[in-house]
């Protein structure tokens, strides 16, 4: 994630490059990179995630880098949850998508985006719908008019009064 991968605290690893087995830096900041995006709670898991999450505080930089690495990470883990159905997953799985909307990680690009995506299933077991409209990522009018949004998600933008009857 970083330029050296998920350690900020390394700047010259040149000497324990041989060691660690990677021939060279550009790899050695590959590798982090590349299990953040495709590892599903195996090598990373739910606690290493959320301290790369609160990493972000560190620096814009950072931040960036994780934002344009979230997509391949979520497309990964929806896979594997949908092939695995299995319960523990699905419990992390929630706890790192509230992670990235409370802390700020998620913006309204990312939002739209997902939002837009046939998903619904997971933005309904995860909420997400409740957390856009809580962090002010999209006006509920405007989610009301999706047409991948569920039945449920709009009753719920109706009854918050996020979307009156005028604008139906």
């Amino acid at each position: 994630m970083r330029a050296l991968g998920f350690n900020g605290n390394i700047r010259e690893p040149a000497g324990i490059l041989s060691i660690i087995g990677f021939s060279s830096c550009k790899l050695l900041a590959y590798h982090p990179n590349e299990i953040f995006s495709t590892d599903t709670y195996a090598k990373l898991e739910i606690d290493n995630v959320l301290d790369i999450y609160t990493a972000r505080l560190e620096g814009a930089g950072f931040l960036a880098t994780l934002r344009e690495r979230l997509p391949a990470r979520f497309s990964a883990t929806e896979a594997k949850i949908s092939r695995a159905k299995n319960p523990s997953m699905i419990m992390i799985y929630k706890m790192e998508i509230h992670a990235i909307y409370a802390g700020g990680i998620a913006t309204e690009r990312f939002s739209e985006r997902r939002m837009s995506q046939g998903l619904g299933k997971f933005r309904h077991m995860t909420d997400k719908t409740q957390m856009i409209v809580g962090e002010e990522l999209i006006p509920p009018s405007n989610l009301f008019f999706l047409d991948s949004l569920l039945p449920d998600a709009k009753k719920f933008l109706i009854d918050s009064g996020g979307v009156t009857d005028l604008m139906i």
